[in-house]
């Protein structure tokens, strides 16, 4: 799950700071044929020609946990008892019912609220896109052998959608 948040796309972090500087952090890709995974490095950049005012991101708990609800009855619905489970601990994150899922990884928990880590952990938890066994696959052909590939895509696209924006609240809004 954590793949989700060393992204699969181009993108970057964006700081800014009390004295109005505003920096960058674009990821840089290296693999470790040695290792036989993938380094991922930041580098910090500042930016000359910022935009004036910071963006700000609306809480999406309520329709973050709406849609993993939706996804997790259609993964049911479809068989996916697996991912029909993931939705259900992301639930369960998200409320407060689990505890911050990556501990048991050894990676630090952040330092931010604990409503924003609640979310933050859901999403983390929720993100199923992209490598081999993801939401992409079995799901997406098991929904159209059922006739239910519209259901699926507005599905995976909401979820999509608001994995990303409580991940954007969940850092930046505290």
């Amino acid at each position: 799950y954590l793949l989700g948040f060393s992204n699969t796309s181009q993108s970057s972090i964006v700081c800014y700071f009390k004295n109005d500087k505003v920096t960058y952090f674009v990821p840089n890709w290296k693999f470790d044929s040695a290792q036989k995974q993938w380094d991922i490095v930041y580098s910090e950049q500042e930016w000359s020609n910022p935009p004036a005012k910071r963006h700000r991101f609306e809480n999406n708990t309520d329709s973050f946990r709406q849609v993993l609800v939706d996804i997790r009855n259609f993964a049911s619905q479809i068989g996916s008892d697996y991912f029909a489970d993931v939705f259900g601990s992301a639930i369960s994150i998200l409320d407060g019912d689990s505890e911050y899922p990556y501990k048991e990884y050894g990676f630090e928990i952040p330092q931010i609220p604990d409503k924003n880590l609640k979310l933050f952990g859901a999403a983390g938890h929720a993100d199923v896109f992209g490598a081999m066994g993801s939401w992409n696959d079995e799901p997406s052909g098991a929904a159209h052998q059922k006739g239910l590939s519209e259901e699926y895509e507005t599905l995976s696209d909401e979820l999509l959608k608001n994995v990303r924006l409580a991940i954007m609240y969940a850092i930046n809004e505290w």
